[in-house]
């Protein structure tokens, strides 16, 4: 019995050497998870219900121009624009109530008085019973990408003002049998509208007569791989018709032949 009482020790003090050493590789993992969550660039938040914060990483709290323990309790709604609390609040209700994940963007001005726009992805963090504890949040910058996204949408309204403001008819087909984009004069010609238009089926807007005029010059422009040009009629929404300079250019493309064709017409 006293040697039973011997090992019953060993066997203790091994589990206590156990437990130690599972405590210390625990405690070792947060740490290098909160050093990791901590050190980048990225932000990342967590909040109640009602927007108070219950952490913040160094990144969020240089932003703010503050310390994480002065942020710590402090109303994310209040660290916003105005524009900016309308949508984390909407996010926010959309976590709490659907239980599922959000994105939302955010502008934020930094020290220079510059726009930075940050994207969130937000989700609901549990306790341990399963139920909801607070939002969890983390934003990377998307500057770069939405001012370019704003760069091509002011390019493509240059050149949708240009193509839209000019007499001369422009319009593209597709796979030979449907129209893609079309521009103001042609669509107006046509008694319609560029977007009724665009996906259209050139056999569901012409006439017969002028939907056998249009495949004759693209499938000359198909078997010639070149540009060409005709003077041919086309009927306009009243069922008169005018003579048009129809100039079709087939798309630059390796392929053994082209299955994009831009079509000019001058009356």
């Amino acid at each position: 019995s006293r040697l039973q009482g011997v090992l019953r020790d060993f066997r203790a003090k091994d589990l206590m050497l156990e437990i130690g050493f599972q405590r210390e590789q625990i405690l070792s993992q947060e740490q290098l998870y909160r050093h990791l969550v901590e050190s980048q660039k990225t932000l990342v938040c967590k909040w109640l219900p009602d927007t108070s914060l219950t952490f913040v990483n160094d990144a969020f709290a240089s932003l703010m121009g503050k310390t994480k323990q002065e942020l710590t309790g402090f109303q994310m709604t209040e660290c916003l624009p105005e524009l900016s609390r309308q949508s984390l609040t909407k996010a926010t209700y959309d976590v709490l109530n659907n239980m599922k994940t959000v994105q939302f963007d955010q502008s934020f001005r930094d020290q220079y008085g510059d726009e930075i726009v940050f994207r969130w992805t937000a989700a609901p963090g549990y306790h341990r019973d399963g139920t909801f504890a607070q939002v969890i949040a983390v934003a990377h910058n998307v500057t770069p990408l939405v001012r370019l996204q704003a760069e091509l949408k002011n390019k493509a309204a240059d050149q949708d003002l240009l193509l839209n403001s000019i007499p001369i008819h422009v319009w593209y087909v597709r796979n030979y049998k449907s129209y893609g984009s079309v521009n103001k004069a042609h669509a107006d010609y046509l008694g319609t509208t560029p977007e009724i238009l665009a996906d259209s089926d050139l056999d569901s807007i012409h006439s017969d007569q002028d939907y056998e005029t249009i495949l004759s010059i693209l499938e000359e422009v198909k078997s010639s791989r070149r540009s060409v040009y005709y003077e041919r009629f086309l009927a306009d929404k009243s069922g008169a018709n005018r003579m048009f300079g129809i100039t079709a250019t087939p798309e630059h493309s390796d392929e053994s032949e082209p299955q994009t064709i831009i079509c000019t017409a001058m009356d």
